[in-house]
């Protein structure tokens, strides 16, 4: 079943919080990813998803980024390393079935927790090697 075809928005900031990109996801050029995950709800999700590659962010970030930040609308917020990303989409379909709050954050190298629903922004990070990524991340007292 597809999901919502509507066009999404996500706003990519660089490190010094200027707009370096509005990421507009309307359904061309897009990515699949299969992969499964158990989500922060505890359902479990099995299958194929269609969306805006995230390799494709990289053109627009700054040479020297390690890490993406990724927040959702309610306040969820992820941080991952970019190699982690690379094979990832911000999903808008999903090709065996209904996909929930796009556009979704998917890619096979992260826990289901890390799978944000309604992702609005995408921030450009460098961290240093071994910091904590944990410091970067906010989960809501709902999902926690």
């Amino acid at each position: 079943m597809p999901g919502d075809e509507s066009e999404h928005t996500v706003v990519l900031y660089g490190r010094d919080d200027r707009v370096l990109e509005l990421l507009t996801l309307d359904g061309s050029d897009m990515a699949t990813v299969d992969t499964s995950f158990t989500c922060a709800s505890g359902r479990r999700y099995q299958g194929q998803w269609e969306g805006f590659p995230l390799e494709r962010v990289l053109s627009h970030v700054e040479d020297t980024t390690t890490h993406l930040s990724i927040q959702a609308v309610d306040g969820y917020q992820v941080c991952l390393p970019i190699a982690s990303a690379l094979d990832g989409v911000l999903a808008t379909n999903r090709l065996d079935g209904e996909v929930e709050g796009v556009p979704r954050l998917i890619t096979p190298h992260i826990s289901g927790t890390e799978t944000l629903k309604q992702v609005m922004s995408i921030r450009s990070m460098q961290l240093d090697p071994g910091e904590d990524i944990t410091a970067y991340e906010t989960i809501p007292p709902s999902v926690g």
